[in-house]
Formats: structure tokens, C-alpha cells, sequence
């Protein structure tokens, strides 16, 4: 390489040489001093000459760089040789592989030719390699930084194993990286082991943790002072840590054991040696137990005792039986003697037989009379001697090991023939030796009478003769069947399913009688799968089919009820059902005239129910005194709760057909959630419950979906958790989970801190008629029909119901549906009724109605003309026709009943369609047909919209004005509805929420208000009372009960003003004065007192006790009568008020002393009270 330099140096001198020499010249030429002809071409020769050597210089310079380039190379190399006993790999810059050791070839399986120019990593990474690991590797290399690390490679063999990863960057003398030297350092063994000893670690934390968990564990000092005790420890002595701690175990010392007991277990363990033993303690309630004992001493570095560990596992039900097995043996003595079974025994080498007082009872002998065992065999009667007898010598000369016989005694005197079990064993002469000398062998016997088990069993054999009798008499096929499926007993009936030439005596298996069976082609569904139908009939228990009803080839029909019973023995039984099934065919039509009967039933109902609430809109349309306002209010309201009832049977109908549909319509999650607050907040009871509401702010308030059918979902499931929830929460939570454009998908969610749910029972808890538990349903009462109607409507809302619970825990239920948004605009509002002061809206326009009933065409035509319509009667569909028909453009509508005579609705508006070519002519159902099949009937016959009798007068309006005059109907609906004058009490008193609240049941607001000022005042008394003792927690719990009271009945300024003292008091009950709370309560008085005025509640008649002869007969049907509140009660049902009021009213003793306590709980809607009074009303029972 000196050489090569050397000579370059050399030329490069000449070509400057040359380059003087030619610049010389030039000079010279330039002064004039030479001019010569190949002056010129010295001139391009000597710039020729200047560029080759720039090119010269230019070379020189690269092969510099080169030679620095390689010598760093070799650099890396001399640095990685340092490495040699480790895999190495020398890269580029950018990560390409330059070299590698004989040891990377050797551990990784790869040569130089195989990962020459490639990335390492991709090649030598194993898949399992930590993410996190391999970004710090690739930031390190992006940053041209060294790095010491531990990743998991996968070699060429397959194999993962554990490296230590050195990466170095080299530089160049600039600074500039030139590339990596990576070295692979082998850690597998010791990664390994690592994880090895971690994964001991936590299986020994685990064991202590168990050890501390299920055994009782306390350390010592060397003074025997507690420094540690475990929660066990603390559980069993009854002392808590803080209390045990540096005492002594003389604080549990029972004085039981006495001192030399303690002194010998110290010394042991003084000595260094554990001790084991059984201590007796007392705990902190006095109480004894038992504890087996593991004292070890533990030593410290220098060889002495530091502490001791006390290991200790209870005893103490081990103990109470070893005294109550003592106390057994006892008893046994003296039961033995009162069960009149004796004993006996002999000596084998001549000895006399000896026996108790019983024995010879038994044996009818007198003592003496019997003085050897040869003897004792003729206490028997004549067929049993000779046996009994060879089976004592053999047990006497040893070729027996016992003797146990049954046989009858000789007959003593008329009485009736005596039974009696004699058993005798040896024991051998060894089993007495005492000390050298060895006493003989001993027989030793009892005998027991067995008189009473004898004639039992020929009492049970009588009643199996007369039981087989009866299921031969049964005419039904009975088989049994053992363990082993072989055929123990079957009766006559089931004789004729047997394989032919066969009985039940030859103990034929039972799939050999399916297999006959099947071949026979007895059963059509059988042929072609005999073997498959056999199978299935087999595992008809195991699979839920034990009950089917299968039909045979000759039409008849069997109902197969296979049952299996505790010791695995399968009981069958084949019966002919064909007549039942015959039966079910005739149901079946009986369901569909049923069905029929719901809808005229409806119609008929519907019809005077019209003409009710006609005749009282139109009544509240007339100006009327607010006492008759609220009287007519009240009847309407009434009239819409019978309405419901008959919605209700509709609604039944529906959902045996399976037609049960939603009613989408604007409504507010507000209004939602207040009436579940007064609803539920009513069926708390005096339960220490918190009752949370966490709504979603970004919940918009107006949805559109079914909030009749939503309120009932929830109020079930809310009620459900309120039920099975004794202390802690209720928390309902509704939150937005996404919003898709104008459709919102939100979640509801019931959650509680009750009793859970077994994962067993969750899997049935939303099938019909199921609960938790047999004892769920008589603890809490319900049908176990709530969840299963509620799932059944959530699925109708797209969503399913979710159970999340754990024994002990509490339960989540919640569901996800998908709700359009609303408009605020478009909530539906109740209007007051008052009298109408506004323009007739229906001026002008000319209508006719078809209608047969009197009664309605009265109401309906006063309705109409008094909104200005020129309204034209039809009695019939065929006057109605006839009408149009005279005057096609005389009316602007016509309203038409669907059932009348001569010609229906359906039929007349054909008519009026094809007929009379009148198309476009609006034709309104107004009938009270309204199943949802009659509404399709009037559509698909012509006719434009439905309305369901009882009609309401706004409704129809609006439904004329759609159809005549659309601008006016779009005005009717943005105009608000004129305010008439309203009484100085109305801001009191709050009807059309308080009607929402109770589903719309007038009747039982107005029971509710009845019983509201004696409630109410009870409260306030209360309330009043515990002020005076400053016990602001007890007056928080009156106005707690005061307001759901108030809320229930409407009295909503009266419930605001409770909530609000109620949340002064429970929020600093340490910071509340008397003087304060005094002017708060007589405030509250005056409210009440102004709310009971507002309310108008007539005054309740006196109670009458019952009198006369009929009291006690009376009584007795009252308590009958009682027991069916009982269910409701503990299930806070507000239904049970209807049910009292009618119990009172049916029973005049219910009014009496006797009921009192109970008939106050449920004047002041105590719920848990009442129940409890009517526990023990029901357990008293009638006076005797």
C-alpha cells in the first residue's frame, strides 16, 4: 500500500513540473517574446497534462476514504474477536449482516452465507418475543445508541431460547456510525430458573395465604405475647387485633387445664421443640372452644428462639361429639332396656349362660331355667330348633364366625305367635389374656323382638298383592323397570306391549319391549329409525321429553310418561289419551270462537261506555262549579278505568294469539323517571335503602317509543330489586351508548346490593313461573311471571335482557334499545276539562253519521253540532248509502259504526267506494269494534281512519280536520288549548300526573286521598314528636314517608316541600338546632293542612264492631279472607289497597279491635308493618 502511494506521489510531481513549464511559455508567448508554430500545441498538451492529474487527485482522495472505510471494518472486527465464545454479528449501518463468528454458525444453525446482507432480527426474533422489548431494540438502533437488553430468539431448529443482547454502535473517526457489532450472550438456563423461582414464590404466597385463610395462625414473642393474629383467630376468640395484641395467651385461659399442662408444653418448646396438643379456650363471650394445637419455636441467626408460630384448627364440634357419643352410649343403655333387647353370652369350657332381665323376657323363661347354651335353642318353636342349633356349635366349635337368626318363638298360652332376632359372635380366648393366664373363649348374644316388623311385612306383602291388583284394575299400562333397564313388575295392560310369546317374569330388558315395538309398526314416526326412536324413548328423561304423547298407525294416541326414580329404578306407564286429544282439537276451535267472543264482548261494552264519557265531555263542556268540575273529572276518570279493563281483555286476547304489539308515541325520559321515582320510592317501605337515579346528561329528554310498556318493564325490575335487596342500594341507570343520526341506542340498568343469584338458577330465572329458588317464592312471594313478560317485551324493542349477579352480591339487570328522537312539540299533553270557549272548529262543514245505537247518535250529534257541524243521521249503512246517493256532494265526511242492520259499515262504505264512485270522499270508522283486526277490515274496505268507541270529541275533531280542511287541523295542532278560570287550590293539587302515576286508576286515587289526612297527620305527629326529642334521623324518616304519601296523591307542592326539609336534616343531622327545625315543621303543618282542603276528601263514616251471634262465623271468613292480602303485602303491591278496601267492606269484622294494628299499617301504606300484623293475625288464628 506504501509503494502504490509512492508512485502516485511521484507522478503527480511530473505533472506539476509540466504545468510550470508550459505557464512559462505562455508567458513568454504572451509578451511577444516567442512565437513559435507548436507553441499551441504545447498549450493542449500541457492542459491535457493539468486534467489528468485533477483526475489523479481525485482518485487519490477516494482511495483514501476507502482505505479509512476498511479500516474501521477491521476495527469492528478486532473488537468483536474480543467476543469469540459468544455469537457475534458485525453490521452495516443499516443493520445488513458484514460477519459473524464461528459461534453464532455453531448456536444459531445459520452460516455466514445464510444471513450475509440480511437483517438479523426478522431472521433470529421468535414470535413470542416481547413487543415492548423489540421497540426498544429498533429505537436504539434508530438512534445509533448502545443497548444491553434480554429477548427471546428463535433459532434455526425451532427452538426459543433466552439471549442477552449487546449492541454496540461503531463510529468512525468523524463520529459517523458505520455500523453494529451485536453480541448474543446465552441466559436460557437462567431465565429460566428465574421464572422457575418466581412461579415457587407465588405458589408459597399462595399456601400462606391459604394457611392464613382457612387455619387459625397466631405468632408469639419468646414471652408468649401476641405480635401477629389472623382473621380466623380473631373470628373463633372473638377479640379483635387492636385487643390482642402484647397480651398473653392466659387472656383466652378457660381453666381447664391444669398447671402442669402449661409447664410441660413450655418447657418442649423452650427447649426448641415443637409441641402438639388439644387446648381448651374461652373466648371473649365466655363461650369454650376447642383448638388442636401446632406451637413450633422459630430460631433466629444466632441460634436462639425468636418467636413461635401457633398453627391451631377448631375442634370444638370434634369434642362436643366425642360428649355427645358418651352421652349416646348412655342413652343406648337405657333405650335398650326400654326397646326390650336383651343380651346373653357363655363361657365355651363349661360355662353357665348368662342373660339380662330383657332377654328372658323376651325368651319367655325364668332365670335359672336355661343353664347352658344347649339349652337356649329350645326357646324356639319346632320348625327352627334343629337349625338354630347346628348354628350355635358350629359358632362354639369355631367354624362359624356369627350367628344372626330369625325365627318365631314356642308357643306361649292364645296369644299371638312372638318373632325375634338372635345374633351371637366368639370371642376368642386370646382377646381376654390378662397377664399369664388365658381366660376361654366367650359367645356373647342379644335378641331383639321383631314381632312388630314381622306383621309389617305381611302387611306390606297384602297391600303389594292389592297394589297390583289396582294396577291391573287401572286398565293403563304400568311397567318397572330396574336399574339395569330389566323388567321387574308390569301389570296385565302392559302384557300386550311384551314381544309375543313373552311376560313379564322372564325380566326382559326394557329396550328390547321399545325394540319390538318399533319393529311391529305400531308407531309411524318409529318406521324407518327403529333404532334412532328407541334411543330417543330411552333418553326421554334425561332430555325433557318424559311426557309425550306419540299417535300409533291405528289413529289412536299414547301418551308415554317415562320417570326415574332416586335409587335409578324407571317407572312406565302408557295411557290411551286419544279421547283427550280429540278434546284439545275441540279447545283448539274453542279458542278461536273465544277470541270472537273477546271482540263482540268488546264491542258491546264499548258501546255504553261511549255514551258514559260522551255524556260527560259534554257535561265538562257546560260552565260547571269547581265542586262539579272535580265530580265530573272524577267520573270520566272512572270511565277510562273501565275503559282500560277492557283494553286489558283485548290486550289479553292479544297475547294468547301472539298479536301483542307497541305503541310508539312521543314521550319525556323526565316524565319516565318521575312517576319511577313516586312508584318505586312507594314500595321502599321502611327499608334502610338508597333509591338512585343516574341518569346520562347527554340523554336527550323526548324520545318516541312505548312508555307505558318501558315504565312496566322497569317498574318490574326495579321492584324486584327493591324486593330482594334488605339494605344498601337500588341504583337505575340510563346512559347513551351511540347515536346513529336521529336514532339513539341507550341502555337501562336496574342494579342492587341484594341477595344474587345462584349461577344454577340464571339460566331459568326468565322462564314462566320461576324464581330463584322454592324459598325465594315463600320468603318474598310473586308468580314468577315479571321477568318473563319483561324480557318478552324488551325483545319486542329489538333488545334482550342481561343478567349479571353473584350470590351474596347483588344483580345488574339491563337491556339496550334503539329509540327514534322526539319533539318536543309532539308529547302528547292531557288538557283539563273545562268548559269550551273558543269557536266551533267544525263551522261550516256538513257530516254524516251512520249510527244505530240511541244512545250514541244522541251523544255524538251534541258533540258535533255544539263544534258548529250540520251533522245528517243515518240509522243504517243502507240509509247512509241512500243519502249519498240522493246528494253525492251534500257532505264533507261521513262517520260510519261498523256493526249495524240491514247493512254493516264495512259493507256500506264498498258500497259508497264501487258503487257510488265516491273515492275521494273522506269515510271515518267510528266504532267500538278496535282490535286490530277491525281496524285492518275498515282499512282494506275504503275507508281513510279508525275510531275506537269510547271516542274522545278532540280526537274526532282532529281527525274531521285532517281530512276536510288540513290547514285548520295543522292550526288546532300548534294552538295551545284556552285557559279557563281555575281555583285558588289548583297549585295544590296536581290530578292528571297523579292519574299517570297509578296507570290511570281513578278508583284508587280516590281511595288513596280517603286515607291521606290520617296518614298524613299520623306523619306530621310523628314528625312533630321526634323533633321534641331532637332525633332529626327519625323526623327525616316521617317526612321520608309524609312525602311518598303526598307524591302518590298528587299533592306534589306538599311532597317538594317535605324533600326539601328531609334533605336539611340527613345532610348535618350534628349541625340541626331546634329553633330552626321548629318553624320549618309549622310551615309544613300549614302546607298539609291547605293540601288536605285542596284535596276535597269526604269524611269516612265511623268503623262499626261487628255484633250479633253471626261474630265468630264472620271472623273466622275474615281471617280466611285475610290470608290472600298476605302475598301483596310482602311483595309491596300497591294493588293491595283495592284488596283491604274490599276486605273491609265484605268482613265488619275486619273493622273491629282485633284488626286494628293492621288496619293502621295500611292506612299509612306501611307495607313491611302491615305484613308483619297480618303474620300474626294469621298465626293467632280464631280465638278459641
Amino acid at each position: 500500500m506504501h509503494q502504490g502511494t509512492l508512485r502516485l506521489f511521484r507522478l503527480v510531481v511530473a505533472v506539476l513540473l509540466v504545468a510550470g513549464l508550459l505557464m512559462v511559455l505562455a508567458g513568454l508567448a504572451m509578451l511577444g517574446l516567442r512565437q513559435a508554430p507548436w507553441s499551441d500545441a504545447l498549450l493542449t498538451a500541457g492542459g491535457l497534462m493539468l486534467a489528468a492529474g485533477a483526475w489523479q487527485a481525485w482518485l487519490m482522495r477516494h482511495t483514501r476514504d476507502a482505505m479509512g472505510h476498511l479500516s474501521a471494518e477491521l476495527t469492528l472486527r478486532e473488537r468483536a474477536a474480543q467476543h469469540a465464545g459468544s455469537p457475534v454479528l458485525v453490521t452495516d449501518s443499516r443493520l445488513g449482516v458484514l460477519w459473524c463468528n464461528q459461534a453464532f454458525e455453531r448456536d444459531t444453525g445459520y452460516s455466514l452465507a445464510d444471513v450475509q446482507g440480511r437483517r438479523p432480527g426478522p431472521l433470529l426474533r421468535s414470535p413470542n418475543a416481547d413487543p415492548v422489548t423489540v421497540e426498544r431494540i429498533r429505537d436504539a438502533v434508530r438512534h445509533h445508541s448502545d443497548i444491553d437488553i434480554e429477548l427471546l430468539h428463535r433459532y434455526r431448529d425451532g427452538k426459543d431460547r433466552w439471549v442477552r443482547v449487546l449492541l454496540s454502535c461503531q463510529r468512525d473517526a468523524a463520529g459517523q456510525p458505520v455500523g453494529f457489532v451485536s453480541v448474543l450472550i446465552d441466559i436460557d438456563a437462567q431465565v429460566r430458573t428465574r421464572e422457575a423461582l418466581r412461579r415457587a414464590l407465588r405458589h408459597q404466597g399462595s399456601l400462606m395465604r391459604s394457611l392464613d385463610e382457612y387455619v387459625i395462625v397466631a405468632e408469639t414473642d419468646r414471652e408468649g405475647r401476641f405480635t401477629r393474629v389472623n382473621q380466623r383467630f380473631q373470628e373463633i376468640s372473638g377479640y379483635s387485633e387492636t385487643q390482642l395484641l402484647g397480651q398473653r395467651f392466659r387472656l383466652l385461659g378457660s381453666g381447664f387445664h391444669p398447671p402442669a399442662f402449661w409447664q410441660d408444653m413450655w418447657t418442649r418448646i423452650g427447649r426448641g421443640l415443637p409441641w402438639q396438643g388439644e387446648i381448651c379456650n374461652r373466648d371473649q363471650q365466655g363461650r369454650l372452644f376447642w383448638v388442636h394445637s401446632l406451637v413450633a419455636p422459630l430460631v433466629g441467626p444466632g441460634g436462639e428462639i425468636d418467636k413461635f408460630v401457633c398453627i391451631q384448627s377448631d375442634i370444638t364440634a370434634h369434642r362436643m361429639a366425642q360428649i355427645e357419643l358418651s352421652q349416646s352410649e348412655a342413652l343406648l343403655r337405657s333405650t335398650s332396656q326400654l326397646a326390650g333387647v336383651g343380651g346373653w353370652s357363655v363361657l365355651l369350657e363349661g360355662g353357665e349362660l348368662q342373660m339380662t332381665p330383657e332377654a328372658r323376657e323376651l325368651l319367655g323363661v325364668q332365670e335359672g331355667e336355661l343353664g347352658s347354651l344347649e339349652d337356649l335353642w329350645r326357646c324356639f318353636a319346632t320348625g327352627s330348633r334343629l337349625a338354630i342349633r347346628a348354628q350355635l356349635r358350629e359358632l362354639a366349635e369355631g367354624r362359624r364366625v356369627e350367628v344372626s337368626v330369625l325365627a318365631p318363638l314356642r308357643p306361649m298360652g292364645l296369644g299371638p305367635q312372638r318373632w325375634v332376632r338372635l345374633v351371637a359372635t366368639l370371642r376368642a380366648e386370646h382377646a381376654e389374656s390378662v397377664g399369664r393366664m388365658r381366660m376361654p373363649g366367650r359367645i356373647i348374644g342379644a335378641v331383639q323382638d321383631y314381632s312388630a316388623q314381622m306383621q309389617a311385612q305381611q302387611r306390606i306383602r297384602e297391600e303389594q298383592r292389592i297394589l297390583h291388583s289396582a294396577m291391573d284394575a287401572v286398565g293403563e299400562a304400568f311397567a318397572l323397570f330396574d336399574a339395569d333397564q330389566r323388567l321387574v313388575y308390569c301389570n296385565d295392560a302392559y302384557s300386550a306391549w311384551l314381544p309375543s310369546g313373552r311376560d313379564g317374569r322372564e325380566a326382559l330388558r326394557h329396550d328390547d319391549v321399545l325394540r319390538a315395538v318399533a319393529h311391529s309398526g305400531a308407531f309411524p314416526e318409529a318406521l324407518g329409525r327403529e333404532a334412532e326412536w328407541v334411543k330417543e324413548v330411552l333418553n326421554a328423561p334425561l332430555t325433557g321429553e318424559a311426557d309425550r304423547v306419540r299417535q300409533a298407525a291405528d289413529g289412536r294416541w299414547f301418551r308415554f310418561i317415562d320417570r326415574v326414580t332416586a335409587d335409578g329404578h324407571r317407572v312406565v306407564l302408557r295411557s290411551d289419551v286419544t279421547e283427550l286429544q280429540t278434546a284439545l282439537v275441540r279447545a283448539d276451535a274453542a279458542s278461536v270462537s273465544k277470541g270472537q267472543f273477546l271482540a263482540n264482548m268488546s264491542h258491546e261494552i264499548r258501546t255504553p261506555i261511549n255514551a258514559v264519557m260522551g255524556m260527560l265531555q259534554l257535561l265538562g263542556q257546560t260552565p260547571l262549579a269547581p265542586e262539579q268540575a272535580d265530580m265530573v273529572g272524577k267520573s270520566l276518570g272512572a270511565a277510562r278505568s273501565l275503559l282500560e279493563i277492557v283494553n286489558d281483555i283485548l290486550d289479553f286476547s292479544k297475547i294468547e294469539a301472539g298479536k301483542m304489539e307497541l305503541h310508539a308515541v312521543p314521550f319525556r325520559l323526565s316524565d319516565l323517571r318521575r312517576e319511577l321515582e313516586v312508584i318505586l320510592a312507594g314500595a321502599l317501605g321502611h327499608k334502610p335503602l338508597a333509591l338512585l337515579f343516574d341518569t346520562d346528561p347527554a340523554l336527550p329528554d323526548v324520545l318516541v317509543g312505548d312508555p307505558v310498556r318501558l315504565k312496566q318493564v322497569l317498574i318490574n325490575l326495579g321492584g324486584n330489586a327493591i324486593k330482594f335487596t334488605a339494605e344498601g342500594h337500588v341504583r337505575l341507570h340510563w346512559r347513551q351508548l351511540a347515536r346513529d343520526g336521529d336514532l339513539l341506542h341507550l341502555c337501562f340498568e336496574v342494579e342492587d346490593t341484594g341477595i344474587g343469584i345462584a349461577p344454577e338458577q340464571q339460566a331459568r330465572i326468565f322462564d314462566s313461573f320461576s324464581q330463584g329458588e322454592a324459598s325465594t317464592a315463600r320468603r318474598f312471594g310473586g308468580s314468577g311471571l315479571g321477568l318473563t313478560i319483561s324480557q318478552r317485551l324488551v325483545a319486542m324493542m329489538g333488545g334482550q335482557i342481561a343478567l349479571h349477579s353473584e350470590p351474596g352480591q347483588g344483580s345488574s339487570f339491563s337491556f339496550d334499545v334503539a329509540l327514534p328522537l322526539g319533539d318536543e312539540a309532539d308529547v302528547p299533553v292531557h288538557a283539563p276539562l273545562v268548559a269550551s270557549t273558543g269557536a266551533p272548529r267544525l263551522q261550516g262543514l256538513r257530516l254524516l253519521l251512520a249510527e244505530d245505537n240511541a244512545l250514541n247518535q244522541e251523544v255524538a250529534l251534541a258533540m258535533l253540532r255544539r263544534e258548529g257541524a250540520e251533522v245528517r243521521l243515518a240509522e243504517n249503512g243502507r240509509q247512509a248509502v241512500e243519502a249519498l246517493a240522493a246528494d253525492p256532494q251534500g257532505f264533507d265526511a261521513v262517520l260510519m259504526d261498523m256493526q249495524m242492520p240491514e247493512l254493516d259499515g264495512l259493507q256500506a262504505t264498498e258500497q259508497i267506494r264501487e258503487g257510488l264512485g265516491l273515492r275521494t270522499l273522506p269515510v271515518l270508522a267510528m266504532t267500538a269494534n278496535a282490535m286490530q283486526q277491525d281496524r285492518e277490515r275498515c282499512l282494506a274496505a275504503g275507508m281513510n281512519a279508525h275510531i275506537g268507541k269510547p271516542f274522545d270529541i278532540e280526537q274526532v275533531v282532529a281527525q274531521i280536520l285532517h281530512f276536510t280542511r288540513p290547514d285548520a287541523a295543522s292550526a288546532l295542532a300548534l294552538t295551545p288549548q284556552a285557559d279557563a278560570a281555575t281555583p285558588a287550590s289548583a297549585p295544590w293539587r296536581e290530578d292528571t300526573e297523579a292519574l299517570r302515576r297509578l296507570g290511570g286508576n281513578a278508583a284508587l286515587l280516590g281511595q288513596l286521598r280517603a286515607r291521606f289526612p290520617a296518614t298524613a297527620s299520623e306523619c306530621m305527629e310523628r314528625a312533630q314528636a321526634c323533633a321534641l326529642r331532637a332525633d332529626w334521623s327519625a323526623v327525616a324518616d316521617a317526612l321520608h314517608q309524609l312525602k311518598g304519601a303526598a307524591g302518590v296523591v298528587g299533592t306534589d307542592r306538599l311532597a317538594q316541600a317535605c324533600a326539601g326539609l328531609e334533605r336539611r336534616l340527613r345532610a348535618d343531622p350534628a349541625a340541626v338546632r331546634h329553633g330552626e327545625v321548629r318553624p320549618w315543621l309549622d310551615a309544613l303543618a300549614e302546607s298539609l293542612a291547605t293540601s288536605v282542603q285542596a284535596l276535597d276528601v269526604p269524611a269516612a263514616p265511623p268503623p262499626e264492631e261487628p255484633t250479633g251471634t253471626g261474630q265468630s262465623s264472620d271472623l273466622t271468613a275474615c281471617l280466611s279472607a285475610l290470608r290472600a292480602l298476605k302475598a301483596p303485602l310482602e311483595a309491596a303491591d300497591m294493588s293491595v289497597i283495592d284488596e283491604h278496601e274490599q276486605w273491609l267492606q265484605r268482613h265488619p269484622a275486619a273493622r273491629g279491635e282485633r284488626f286494628q294494628v293492621f288496619n293502621q299499617c295500611m292506612e299509612s301504606m306501611d307495607f313491611p308493618a302491615a305484613a308483619r300484623a297480618c303474620e300474626v293475625l294469621l298465626s293467632d288464628g280464631e280465638p278459641g
